[in-house]
């Protein structure tokens, strides 16, 4: 692989009627760039304006960044820009997992190539953090661990993990019954 030095700004929408920059469209647009192969993102704050991403930020404090990314052997920084986002799409989650189904703690889905995996992957963990904590209204997708990002799965499911309360939830990530990594999610403040 290639490493390099460089920016770009990536074009991504605001989806449906959030207000900010989804993390799914972040993961996509990283591993349209990267290729395919393990993921590991960070975001650490909500993004309303147009990202730039940064390629081997090297020496660079990426704590005060929007999010940073590892995606095959490429190392991400990506932070906010001046400007507003100029596209909207529409958006329904809730169809991204219309056939899932639960089974004790684990919930499932046929992938749908309707939807991107990603995309699968976050509703699937919001529905069943919904399931299993129903008194926090909101929840934000703030990290995700995978040992691959494959082109081809029959299967997605969520199992729950670790948690710090409402502050990190982490859930177990299957594709087709085998555990590929995880992914956590943070209740939104305000």
């Amino acid at each position: 692989m290639t490493h390099l030095n460089i920016s770009q700004t990536l074009d991504l929408p605001f989806k449906g009627t959030r207000d900010y920059l989804h993390g799914t469209d972040m993961v996509e647009a990283l591993v349209g760039i990267a290729g395919p192969g393990p993921v590991s993102l960070r975001i650490h704050k909500i993004a309303r304006s147009p990202l730039e991403v940064i390629f081997e930020p090297d020496g660079e404090d990426l704590s005060a960044w929007t999010a940073i990314a590892r995606i095959s052997d490429q190392m991400f920084g990506l932070k906010e820009r001046d400007g507003t986002v100029q596209r909207r799409v529409p958006y329904d989650e809730q169809r991204a997992i219309g056939s899932a189904s639960r089974t004790g703690d684990v919930l499932s889905c046929a992938r749908d190539t309707e939807f991107t995996l990603i995309e699968q992957i976050v509703a699937l963990n919001k529905s069943s953090l919904s399931f299993r904590k129903p008194e926090v209204e909101r929840w934000v997708f703030t990290e995700l661990d995978l040992a691959d990002y494959p082109a081809r799965v029959a299967n997605i499911a969520i199992s729950p993990g670790a948690s710090l309360g409402d502050r990190l939830v982490r859930s177990e990530v299957l594709f087709d019954g085998a555990t590929v990594g995880k992914i956590g999610f943070s209740k939104m403040q305000g």
